[in-house]
């Protein structure tokens, strides 16, 4: 994951007549039809995508070749049936807010489904919501964060510096891993250590690790020192001009380039 800035400008789409109207029949419905996709039209998707950089807000995979959903942050939907989680409030109120619309990838859009846990108190929507316009619940998610103070971690809301401090890989399995609380609940909700993103993370790993090996090899024939440190120097350039074009995964990327003699050893 990384950190992601949103121009926080609504979408006149969102906020048109079609949806206001959406929006006030849902009211009385007290939730969002399961068929409506008002949501996800192309202009959105569209927008999403250049503010992602066709990446999953989770994982983090590239979505350049693969279904665009627009994930809710705070669930459109309930699901009382819910095992790994609270999955038990239903935000249909906020299904065309700007600041509640994330891009995901298939595989961590169905496994957070409706999930939305929290340490904090739950929003009072019929005590402290329900009487505002479409236009109105556009700018909520700094006010409810702080009352809620919701586990899943939402990268607009987030510093870049927290995900460089706190998430982890090892280098050894491509596996995702962080002390903290929260990113710890996301990686699980978002089954980000599944199989075949750890295989990617690790390819990714292993052609950085086979360049180095092949310095040393150079080095051990040649047993050219200087030559060896100034190849071992232009890798880590390298690396750091790819990271600053916002790779998939770039999140590997930078820990990596802070642990880069972990690779040396």
């Amino acid at each position: 994951m990384r950190a992601i800035s949103k121009d926080p400008k609504v979408p006149k789409i969102l906020i048109n007549e079609k949806r206001q109207a959406t929006f006030e029949e849902n009211k009385k419905l007290k939730h969002f039809p399961s068929g409506n996709t008002q949501y996800s039209v192309k202009s959105i998707k569209t927008e999403l995508s250049i503010i992602y950089a066709s990446k999953c807000a989770f994982c983090e995979d590239t979505l350049l070749n693969s279904a665009k959903h627009i994930e809710h942050y705070r669930p459109k939907n309930k699901n009382d049936k819910a095992i790994k989680c609270d999955a038990s409030t239903s935000y249909f109120w906020l299904a065309f807010s700007w600041d509640n619309l994330l891009l995901a990838c298939t595989k961590c859009n169905s496994s957070k489904g409706c999930c939305f846990e929290i340490v904090g108190t739950r929003a009072d929507y019929e005590k402290d919501y329900a009487d505002l316009s479409l236009a109105e619940v556009q700018d909520l998610i700094t006010t409810l964060d702080e009352t809620e103070k919701p586990l899943l971690v939402n990268p607009e809301q987030e510093e870049q510096s927290f995900f460089d401090e706190h998430l982890a890989f090892d280098m050894k399995t491509g596996e995702i891993s962080s002390k903290n609380k929260r990113l710890a609940h996301t990686i699980h909700i978002c089954n980000l250590k599944r199989d075949e993103l750890n295989k990617l993370r690790l390819e990714l790993i292993n052609n950085l690790r086979n360049k180095i090996n092949e310095r040393k090899n150079d080095y051990r024939t040649h047993n050219n020192l200087k030559e060896y440190a100034r190849d071992i120097a232009n890798l880590r350039k390298d690396w750091q001009t790819k990271l600053k074009t916002n790779p998939k995964f770039s999140a590997l990327y930078k820990y990596i380039d802070t642990h880069f003699k972990e690779l040396l050893t």
